[in-house]
């Protein structure tokens, strides 16, 4: 997947090289939701394929894209992973999760007839507790499951007071709520190192957080700074003149 979505979204003319057309990509523009949305159904038709073709596993992933420009970010989200904007006057979440128990998506499965046992979503001898997902063919090739890879695409405008952006899989967000994460990571991270932040400290402390909260699912979690480096300007450089 890490390998194949910028393929997909350059073949759309989001990144550098050359899109379908055999134009140059402009890679300062970010891509249009549509390209978004069809680069990640895209890199779910290779996964399916891929899995008929190797005898038909089951492995299946979340996804949580950030496009950033300078006063713009764009979220791309399929599955139950998180996005947590944080500044000066706190932390809010930008996603909605697909999972079981979601109001929305638990009338899209309402509305298609679908089968939850036990909060999970079921399909032909598979269970899974999200909604929408890349891969997991088994329950996708089957019978209508009601499991979809369509991402839910948003613009999110970026302002002075934005300072990180914290991506997080659900075993992080299942024992945190936004404000507990900013404070762990403002904690671990601010004021830290020469610019200001160190945000992979950051992302370490949420990680140690949740598993010392007994988080039960595995965690991911990525930081991402929002506001320019502080980089000290160098002195001026003396001038000796000779006598």
């Amino acid at each position: 997947i890490v390998e194949w979505l910028p393929e997909e979204l350059r073949r759309r003319g989001g990144g550098s090289g050359e899109n379908e057309n055999g134009a140059e990509a402009d890679a300062s523009r970010p891509p249009s939701a549509e390209a978004v949305r069809d680069a990640l159904l895209a890199v779910d038709a290779r996964l399916l394929a891929l899995s008929a073709a190797e005898g038909g596993w089951n492995d299946g992933a979340t996804a949580l894209l950030a496009i950033l420009s300078t006063r713009q970010m764009q979220l791309a989200q399929v599955g139950d992973s998180q996005a947590a904007l944080c500044s000066a006057y706190g932390a809010e979440w930008l996603c909605p999760q697909h999972r079981i128990g979601t109001a929305s998506e638990d009338a899209r499965l309402e509305a298609l007839g679908a089968v939850i046992e036990d909060g999970r979503l079921v399909g032909d001898g598979c269970a899974v507790a999200v909604t929408r997902s890349l891969g997991d063919a088994g329950m996708k090739t089957g019978s209508g499951s009601g499991l979809i890879a369509e991402p839910e695409v948003s613009n999110h405008p970026v302002s002075p007071a934005d300072e990180c952006l914290i991506l997080g899989c659900d075993g992080l967000w299942d024992v945190m709520e936004a404000e507990e994460a900013w404070d762990v990571a403002a904690r671990a991270g601010k004021g830290k190192g020469p610019t200001g932040w160190d945000y992979a400290a950051a992302a370490s402390a949420l990680v140690t957080s949740a598993l010392d909260r007994k988080t039960g699912d595995n965690v991911s979690v990525v930081v991402i700074g929002l506001r320019k480096p502080r980089v000290a300007k160098p002195h001026p450089r003396s001038r000796v003149v000779a006598s």
